[in-house]
This record gives structure tokens, sequence and C-alpha cells, in this order.
């Protein structure tokens, strides 16, 4: 199920502002604010795909160039080289 702070920033909301979400929901509850809600949770859900995917693909280029580089700094000084 999808709610209005669930579409409204779901994690980077505070507690605090998810109960006022959930509040506002309450006294104003509506078809149309259902389907506006049920609308918006399609691109919040695919925003939240692409910022998951987008933040593995940094975490592994970060740790990659770590790992590059604790490689070339082992072997610059080896004797079998």
């Amino acid at each position: 199920m999808t709610g209005l702070w669930q579409v409204s920033g779901k994690n980077k909301l505070t507690f605090l502002q998810m109960i006022r979400l959930d509040i506002s929901y309450a006294n104003n509850i509506s078809p149309w604010l259902d389907i506006k809600i049920l609308l918006v949770t399609v691109p919040a859900i695919a925003k939240m795909v692409y910022e998951a995917a987008a933040s593995r693909i940094a975490a592994r280029a970060g740790s990659a160039r770590a790992g590059a580089g604790a490689e070339g700094a082992e072997g610059a000084g080896s004797p079998d080289r």
C-alpha cells in the first residue's frame, strides 16, 4: 500500500513529518487525494530505485578506485618489478 508520506519523501522525512502528513491525509481524505497519491506512487518508486542503483554504482566505483590505488602503492616499492 501507499500513503501520503510514502510519496512525500519516505526515508528523508522525520518521524514528526510523517505523523503530520498522516494527520493531514486523515483530515483531508477524499477519492481525489487517493487518486493523486496513487499517481505519484509510480514516479516515487522509480526515483527510489534510481537513487539506490546510483548509490550502489558509486560505492562500487569508489571501492574499485581504492583497490587500484592500494595495489599501485604496494607494487611500486616491490623489488620484483
